[in-house]
């Protein structure tokens, strides 16, 4: 028989049951807000509550991807986790180096004997200026380069800790007061080799969408820079 995991932070507990967002059932079924990503398995939703409080709601079911890394952690003798558990696990992981990044304020999950069925969780907004939309939209020169370079030295702290991003992007990192913090960090785990066997596919990639909204390599050699890139692929493994 299915059944249900759910935990939901104490001082959220009130806010959330009064949109009826304080249990698994209430989340999953939830037609409130505006759905702000659908990727087939799942949605992201932003609701803003009676409190003026933003919150955004992502759930998943059941997929061959989910299947895929339940099976994964089977493999390693590991309980297979939902994706909300494991986006908590890599959140925590990433701010224990002083990043900012969503609070989570409520996961849980549904599961038929180990494998995961339902998933959901619910995190507090994570304000700043999109450094995407910045590079997008062209704002000015000067704040583009300062914004490129605190979100290197964010990438740099999380390649020195010895961790791989897959989804490092420009549409993941928001600028506020000399910082970048970090959104969708599912994908964060630990790896398994040497930095510069990763890390440059990573950082072309985030170039590469950075290009493509016209940003310069002058410009992107700030992000560069800051995250001490060179410097990183001189390492011969990570500690």
């Amino acid at each position: 028989m299915p059944f249900d995991h759910f935990h939901i932070e104490p001082s959220w507990q009130s806010p959330l049951a009064a949109a009826d967002l304080g249990s698994l059932e209430g989340l999953m079924r939830t037609q409130l807000g505006k759905c702000v990503s659908d990727h087939g398995r799942g949605q992201v939703i932003r609701i803003e509550l009676a409190g003026g409080q933003v919150v955004f709601v992502k759930r998943d079911t059941f997929s061959p991807a989910m299947l895929k890394n339940a099976l994964a952690d089977l493999c390693h003798l590991k309980s297979p986790r939902d994706p909300a558990t494991r986006e908590v696990e890599a959140i925590r992981r990433v701010a224990s180096l002083g990043v900012r990044t969503p609070l989570p304020l409520a996961w849980g999950h549904r599961k038929f004997g180990p494998f995961p069925l339902q998933s959901v969780l619910v995190t507090a907004e994570l304000t700043g200026k999109h450094l995407h939309i910045m590079l997008k939209y062209g704002a000015p020169r000067d704040e583009v380069r300062s914004a490129l370079s605190w979100s290197g030295r964010t990438a740099g702290a999380i390649y020195r800790a010895g961790l791989s991003w897959p989804d490092l992007m420009p549409k993941h990192f928001f600028i506020e007061e000399e910082s970048a913090g970090v959104l969708d960090l599912i994908r964060v785990h630990q790896a398994k080799g040497p930095v510069a066997t990763y890390m440059p596919a990573q950082v072309g990639r985030f170039c590469d969408k950075a290009r493509f909204f016209g940003t310069e390599e002058e410009d992107l050699a700030f992000f560069l820079e800051a995250m001490d890139y060179e410097g990183l692929l001189k390492r011969t493994g990570v500690s």
